[in-house]
């Protein structure tokens, strides 16, 4: 690969309860990634081929992807303790940047010892520069309002199933506007809405930065 790397990347949250079909979405998309690296909370994700449970087999993988046009990998924390897996993915998020050019993606972020008013400072540091390493970051949740509102300030585009709650509605309407908040507070189950904050406008799919080819998200 040229050393070269573009300032840009994208932010991309799907946001929706257990059972919605934001997991089924998300893997849509990101199974057209080139190469990819998850952080994997549920442990669901077996479609991606290369799974590490140790911190420092991951570790040593993300640092060989350099030199790979493409990978799939991720991993599953074992820990029995919430500090213990904010831990390993402060570790992850620190040589996710410093090696670049990737997708990177988290599940369940607000699990991950952060809340609305609160993240660990590497997870800071990929919302607020990441373009800077060619790293697009993707990151799902069960509530929007329980996220960091960094996160969500940086966040380019929402794949939204329902949310109901006013803190939810309330952070939404900051974001996207109070039309797209009403429009999402009214979803029926497995129904989403894509919107773009760049463009102020709903899409009909997602297109990765780090992808080979556009991954339409309209619908299941």
């Amino acid at each position: 690969m040229s050393p070269h790397i573009e300032q840009q990347n994208q932010i991309i949250c799907f946001a929706g309860r257990k059972g919605s079909g934001k997991t089924f979405l998300k893997r849509q998309i990101l199974q057209n990634a080139r190469r990819l690296f998850e952080f994997d909370t549920q442990g669901e994700d077996r479609w991606i081929p290369d799974t590490f449970e140790e911190l420092d087999d991951a570790i040593m993988y993300l640092l060989e992807t350099h030199t790979w046009p493409d990978f799939m990998g991720r991993f599953i924390s074992d820990s029995d303790e919430d500090d213990g897996a904010t831990n390993e993915l402060c570790e992850i998020s620190k040589v996710v940047y410093s090696q670049g050019n990737m997708l990177f993606a988290v599940e369940e972020i607000p699990s991950l010892g952060m809340g609305a008013g609160f993240a660990p400072g590497p997870i800071k540091k990929l919302a607020r520069r990441a373009r800077h390493r060619n790293v697009d970051f993707v990151y799902t949740c069960q509530r929007i309002s329980e996220v960091w509102i960094g996160l969500r300030q940086s966040t380019d585009i929402f794949v939204m199933f329902d949310q109901s709650e006013p803190a939810d509605i309330k952070a939404i309407s900051e974001r996207c506007g109070a039309a797209i908040a009403e429009k999402v507070s009214k979803l029926r189950n497995h129904d989403h809405i894509i919107f773009d904050v760049n463009k102020k406008m709903e899409i009909s799919e997602v297109v990765l930065l780090q992808t080979s080819a556009p991954m339409s998200a309209a619908g299941r």
